[in-house]
């Protein structure tokens, strides 16, 4: 359940899901990719950078999830 929660959670929110996995690091840089593409596009000729860079963020995002494991509950035995 956790992992199908992450996948959709990374849809709407590149990082998010992948915070949710565990991943904190590539997490934390695919919401600062995913708000820097966020900036950008709301310049207007900023999307021509921020598009590609959001799509990518997303991408990234999902790919995370997708390939992740999901981490034993604390306190149960691996």
């Amino acid at each position: 359940f956790m992992k199908t929660a992450a996948i959709i959670i990374s849809i709407f929110l590149p990082g998010a899901g992948s915070l949710l996995m565990g991943k904190i690091v590539a997490g934390l840089i695919q919401l600062a990719l995913a708000f820097t593409a966020l900036l950008l596009n709301l310049t207007g000729i900023g999307i021509l950078i921020g598009g590609p860079i959001g799509f990518v963020a997303w991408v990234w995002g999902l790919v995370t999830v997708a390939r992740a494991e999901p981490k034993a509950p604390a306190g149960s035995a691996a």
